[in-house]
């Protein structure tokens, strides 16, 4: 796989033989390569990832579908898309258009223990362990 991933379609095979289709919206391993995310980036952690979003339409064959997004952003493991997943072709990608999850993760800092992160903005929380922990159940990790 190539890691000038960006814009390529793909089809998601589904437990019942019909597939679904996404895109690539960004390569995140193919960024920390090319040093373009900073070392503080939330991002960077992510490791051998792609941005993906997935259209809701299902079809019998592996084919790229004008459907709207089920999935607006996923990070999905780069090994997927190209292997399990085929290559369907490439639609180029306007960054403007680019959606990333948004999540509650645990991270510590000088105020708290969790923070909200999208993208590359992480605002820090001041709530406690105890908070995220067992009242609203947060799992600490860099993932969404």
């Amino acid at each position: 796989m190539s890691t000038l991933a960006n814009g390529m379609l793909f089809a998601v095979p589904l437990p019942d033989g019909t597939f679904l289709s996404g895109r690539v919206m960004l390569d995140l391993y193919g960024c920390v390569k090319k040093r373009l995310l900073s070392n503080d980036s939330p991002l960077a952690g992510l490791g051998k990832t792609h941005l993906v979003e997935i259209y809701s339409a299902v079809s019998d064959s592996p084919k790229p579908t004008t459907s709207p997004r089920l999935i607006s952003g996923a990070f999905v493991e780069s090994n997927e898309v190209g292997t399990t997943w085929p290559i369907l072709g490439s639609v180029p990608v306007d960054p403007k258009a680019v959606e990333f999850p948004e999540s509650l993760i645990g991270m510590m800092h000088d105020t708290g223990c969790a923070a909200f992160v999208c993208g590359e903005i992480r605002i820090p929380i001041p709530i406690t362990y105890h908070d995220y922990q067992e009242r609203i159940n947060i799992m600490t990790t860099v993932h969404s």
